[in-house]
C-alpha cells in the first residue's frame, strides 16, 4: 500500500525541519535528484596564487549535491591542503560570515582583507582580527598574522574528476 502525495509532502516538510536541509517528497520516494546547478564563482588557493573575480558572475556551473541547491561553489587550486583537498576539488558552501573569535577546527575558505581566497585551517593570531593560516601539507609554510575579512564553512566536497 503506497503513501499518497500529501503524505510524502508532509513527511518531507517534517524531515526538512528535523534534518536542517530541504528534503523533497521526490527524495523520500527515491526519485533521482533534479540536477540543480550551483554557480562556480571562485577559485580558492591551496598554494597557488588566486585572482578574485569581480562581481557575482559565475564562470561555470556544477551539479549541486543533496541539500546544496542554494549554495555556491569554488574550485581548489594548488596542493598545500593535500591530502584533504586536491587541485580541482569543488568546495560547496552556503554562508559567508565575518571571521569568528573562536576559529572552527576544520579547514574553511578564507578571504584575506584586500587579498586572495584561500582554503586553510585557522588559528588565532598575535593580534585581534589576525589569524595564522595553516596548510595540511607539511611542505607549505604557515601564513602568520593575516587580516582575515571573512570565512565560509565548507559543507560538501566534490572530488576532482580524474
Amino acid at each position: 500500500n503506497a503513501l499518497g502525495d500529501d503524505t510524502y509532502e508532509a513527511l518531507a516538510e517534517a524531515a526538512t525541519d528535523i534534518i536542517g536541509r530541504k528534503i523533497s517528497a521526490g527524495e523520500l520516494r527515491g526519485e533521482p535528484p533534479s540536477n540543480a546547478k550551483v554557480p562556480l564563482q571562485h577559485y580558492v588557493g591551496a598554494g597557488d596564487e588566486v585572482h578574485i573575480f569581480d562581481g557575482d558572475m559565475a564562470f561555470d556551473y556544477v551539479e549541486a549535491p543533496p541539500g546544496f541547491s542554494k549554495a555556491a561553489a569554488a574550485i581548489v587550486r594548488g596542493d598545500s591542503m593535500r591530502p584533504t583537498f586536491d587541485q580541482g576539488d569543488v568546495l560547496f558552501f552556503r554562508i559567508i560570515e565575518k571571521a569568528p573569535k573562536d576559529p572552527p577546527m576544520r579547514p574553511v575558505i578564507v578571504k584575506i582583507k584586500d587579498g586572495p581566497l584561500l582554503v586553510k585551517k585557522l588559528l588565532p593570531g598575535t593580534r585581534r582580527g589576525r589569524y595564522h593560516l595553516l596548510s595540511i601539507n607539511p611542505l607549505t609554510p604557515a601564513l602568520t598574522d593575516q587580516p582575515v575579512e571573512s570565512i565560509a564553512r565548507i559543507g560538501w566536497i566534490k572530488p576532482a574528476e580524474t
